[in-house]
């Protein structure tokens, strides 16, 4: 219900037009390769290998997102869900960003722990079939669950590792894991042919120029600075939005 709420704010607010292919190609890809560490340029490789498909995601359906949907932005009474908080990295982008953003989040949480991997990718196809249940999805949607989630670890690996370029390995693991042809299939599953692949691929759209600048050790883009702010982790602090959007709460 959140995107439904959400997506009736589209083109009445003067909040931030999202364009992650342009900061993970464009602002990352080459940040990781400056570390030196080959674990790093590995993945900055792989990232190159699926250029055209990165930037297809600039094509797909977009709305008004949360822009940081993990379990520490939910909340529950008892065990039933109540609603969210924290909608201070309020922006547009391809609507299924939150959807990838939450099950990355919940695959980062759990990574080392091989049984939870193998639940992950039955939990990927209940989330996207659920959402898919209130917000009806086009096939290059599904196609994209995959290629969304990647370039969201591959922001997670490039900001950790402008903090620590050691410790981003152990991000960049969950990044190549994600990578592996197996995995692929099955965070699509079935559903998705050659066809819808190419189709999906067919949409590859430049976004707006993106290149690295100051502020968050130069890593980040002019509009998405504040992504920082973000995590796959508990809840952060309450920051203030430029846009004056505090940590506001929208329960059921």
């Amino acid at each position: 219900m959140l995107h439904r709420g959400l997506g009736t704010g589209v083109g009445k607010t003067d909040l931030p037009v999202g364009n992650l292919p342009g900061i993970i190609l464009q602002s990352v890809a080459p940040a990781l390769v400056q570390t030196g560490r080959p674990t790093l340029r590995a993945v900055q490789e792989q990232l190159l290998d699926v250029e055209d498909a990165l930037w297809a995601l600039q094509a797909l359906p977009r709305q008004l997102i949360h822009r940081d949907a993990h379990i520490g932005n939910m909340l529950f009474r008892d065990t039933t869900f109540a609603g969210w908080v924290d909608f201070d990295l309020l922006e547009t982008n391809f609507r299924i960003f939150d959807v990838c953003y939450c099950a990355a989040g919940l695959l980062a949480a759990q990574y080392t722990n091989s049984a939870w991997r193998t639940q992950w990718m039955s939990a990927v196809r209940t989330m996207v079939d659920a959402y898919g249940e209130v917000v009806r999805l086009v096939p290059a949607e599904v196609v994209a669950v995959w290629v969304a989630m990647i370039a969201i670890e591959a922001l997670f690996v490039g900001i950790s590792a402008q903090r620590d370029p050691q410790a981003a390995e152990g991000t960049a693991a969950i990044c190549r894991w994600l990578f592996e042809p197996q995995n692929r299939r099955c965070v699509a599953g079935d559903r998705v042919s050659g066809t819808s692949w190419g189709v999906f691929l067919a949409a590859r759209t430049r976004g707006v120029g993106c290149s690295p600048i100051g502020g968050y050790h130069g890593l980040l883009c002019p509009a998405l600075t504040r992504d920082v702010a973000g995590s796959h982790g508990p809840t952060q602090p309450s920051v203030s939005s430029p846009h004056g959007a505090e940590r506001l709460c929208l329960v059921k």
